[in-house]
């Protein structure tokens, strides 16, 4: 949950508090909901009703916003704005997750957020107005300059992940045993959670020893398949992303994972959710 607030020493204070059950909802499965009112509404009410917090990423900000102002924009931009202030922006880059992970727990600030995404982006609330991610997307239709970094980012990014699963994939198929000098790295990962570690790799190994093709939009996906995975309750991504994160042995306290086509039964699991804390949280106020 997001808290905006003004104080006589800072202009905009930001709180940041993550309450279950926490819920990842890929890009294509928010333009899925926001155009299917029926089970749009029942994921977003049963959300609201628990005092969930949906996930989402500035990379699918950036997504959404490059549409234009047409019709899926629109709707998906109303239904986003639904959840007030029930929302949390996630750190996608694994890496950066990990480096905070590293410090004394518990933790000053949740290591899987993006606050200065957050705290740069947040410019045109007015103090009044409830929050919500429309905030953001109407900062980028007002000034569309404003995401030009992570526009950058979110590029530089795509293209050096897949090389990266290419490179791994071509020394692979030229050196077989080589994949087992992956599993190494298994032994020295957290056997607590939040296990960002482990769903790492684990997903890394599973990337490179698909045939599947690896595009440049496969780069974010993965990005955001390991991260949520560790620090949410339930993951709903498109039918690829779920089958790959199902292919590998995940830890029984990481997400539980369901794909574009499993809607109903994502609901009713959601419906059924009792509270647990799957991962240490920074110490209340």
């Amino acid at each position: 949950m997001i808290k905006l607030s003004t104080t006589s020493s800072y202009p905009l204070a930001i709180d940041v508090e993550i309450t279950p059950p926490i819920v990842y909802l890929d890009y294509c499965v928010i333009i899925e909901l926001s155009k299917n009112d029926a089970i749009g509404q029942k994921v977003r009410d049963t959300i609201l009703e628990k005092n969930g917090t949906l996930c989402w990423t500035w990379a699918h900000l950036l997504e959404l916003s490059s549409l234009g102002l047409g019709n899926t924009y629109s709707t998906a931009k109303i239904y986003l704005e639904s959840f007030g202030a029930n929302f949390v922006l996630m750190e996608i880059d694994v890496g950066v997750v990990m480096q905070k992970e590293q410090k004394s727990r518990p933790w000053k600030e949740y290591p899987q957020i993006d606050m200065a995404f957050i705290q740069e982006t947040i410019r045109t609330w007015d103090g009044l107005s409830p929050i919500n991610i429309g905030i953001i997307l109407q900062e980028f239709e007002n000034n569309p300059s404003s995401g030009d970094r992570w526009k950058r980012m979110h590029k530089t990014w795509k293209k050096d992940i897949q090389a990266l699963i290419h490179k791994a994939r071509n020394y692979y198929k030229k050196n077989p045993k080589s994949i087992k000098q992956n599993d190494l790295y298994f032994v020295n990962c957290p056997s607590y959670p939040p296990h960002t570690q482990y769903i790492h790799y684990r997903l890394m190994k599973e990337c490179i020893i698909s045939n599947e093709t690896f595009n440049e939009s496969d780069s974010v996906d993965y990005l955001h398949s390991v991260v949520s995975t560790a620090y949410t309750d339930f993951v709903v991504l498109d039918k690829k992303w779920a089958r790959r994160l199902r292919n590998i042995n995940l830890p029984t306290e990481t997400a539980k994972i369901f794909s574009i086509t499993e809607m109903d039964s994502f609901l009713n699991e959601l419906i059924k959710f009792q509270f647990r804390q799957p991962h240490p949280t920074p110490p209340q106020p």
